[in-house]
């Protein structure tokens, strides 16, 4: 039997059922409500190498589940996620990666791009994902997933990855300075320049 409790948690975070559940087997599923005027802003583009059908799946969050989509890095770490691993880029662009998801796992909004950069839009773009950017949110205490996709026939590419819910689909016709000036050399980074842009266009779309 499935019922419906609301309830408020104490200030350590504790919740009281009442005598009626003592001892009871509970499966608990929780919802939050986040104010996204808190969150920070962040953007994330998938400039590397698994598969169009790879990006696809990112971008319909088929690999994490209640995800709309998800975004994230890969680095050649294969699926480790320690801050170790991304210290010997010579740039320096695999700890800011490493750092920006870390940040994100805490809870941001993100516009997260899966298509080409802007010379190679005419390969071919099965998909289209070219056409269209998904906003969402990166929820608090989001774990990242090492997530295997193919590279190729003979290699599983791993791309570490969190979730976005309550996410928005913006095609480039619509806004196409939310598809302009990513930033060289980084995957997910906070967006200062696009930071009002995307919570206009995110509040627009679920209001």
């Amino acid at each position: 039997m499935k019922q419906t409790l609301t309830r408020k948690a104490d200030d350590r975070g504790r919740v009281s059922l009442g005598p009626d559940f003592a001892e009871e087997d509970i499966e608990i599923s929780i919802e939050r409500s986040v104010n996204v005027n808190q969150l920070p802003v962040m953007r994330a583009v998938h400039f590397f190498a698994p598969s169009d059908r790879a990006k696809a799946r990112m971008y319909a969050g088929h690999d994490i589940p209640e995800a709309d989509a998800t975004f994230g890095i890969h680095w050649n770490t294969g699926p480790v996620w320690s801050k170790s691993a991304y210290q010997n880029d010579d740039h320096g662009s695999a700890i800011k990666d490493y750092n920006a998801m870390e940040a994100a796992s805490d809870g941001a909004l993100v516009s997260a791009y899966y298509g080409e950069r802007s010379e190679n839009l005419d390969d071919p773009d099965p998909y289209n994902l070219n056409k269209y950017i998904k906003i969402g949110i990166s929820p608090p205490n989001s774990s990242v997933t090492p997530i295997p996709y193919e590279k190729d026939a003979n290699s599983d590419y791993y791309v570490k990855s969190l979730p976005l819910v309550n996410a928005v689909e913006v095609s480039r016709d619509e806004y196409p300075k939310l598809f302009q000036d990513n930033v060289k050399g980084l995957s997910v980074y906070r967006s200062s320049d696009k930071e009002n842009l995307i919570r206009k266009v995110y509040d627009e779309k679920t209001n």
